[in-house]
């Protein structure tokens, strides 16, 4: 089994001073990552992802249990809304160009509240992932780590 490797590195050199941060993240067990970029046009759902508890079990689907890693990138100009879907409920996020957003697992790790108090319990699994241009047609990149 292979280890897949995600490093994140940040700069910053002002008035103030400087800041240099890098984490990286090694995941050990990975047997297959997926890649690939896809036009999500404005008005328009593109499912980006599907989770299941068997693999392809729908087309194309993961394995929930087996996800470890997740990165959605907006590579377009525009913005891209980002729709991240459990068993019963979903939150949406937007992401600007050239930024991204990063999940974990998938299994058990997901719960959205439509409050301002966090209950923190009875996380549910993320089903799928789901984004929409808010301008013409945007390429995102979705990359996947799977055990």
């Amino acid at each position: 089994m292979a280890t897949f490797t995600s490093t994140l590195t940040e700069s910053f050199t002002g008035d103030t001073g400087t800041i240099d941060s890098t984490n990286t993240l090694s995941i050990s067990g990975i047997e297959e990552v997926t890649k690939f970029v896809v036009g999500v046009k404005n008005g328009v759902q593109t499912t980006l992802a599907t989770f299941a508890a068997g693999a392809h079990t729908s087309a194309g689907a993961h394995k929930v249990g087996d996800v470890k890693y997740v990165r959605i990138t907006n590579m377009g100009s525009a913005n891209v809304s980002i729709g991240i879907i459990g068993a019963a409920t979903c939150h949406n996020i937007i992401l600007g160009a050239d930024e991204s957003y990063i999940i974990g697992a998938t299994d058990d790790t997901y719960l959205a509240e439509a409050d301002t108090d966090p209950s923190h319990a009875s996380h549910a699994d993320i089903t799928s992932i789901e984004a929409q241009s808010t301008s013409g047609v945007q390429q995102v990149e979705i990359v996947i780590a799977s055990a």
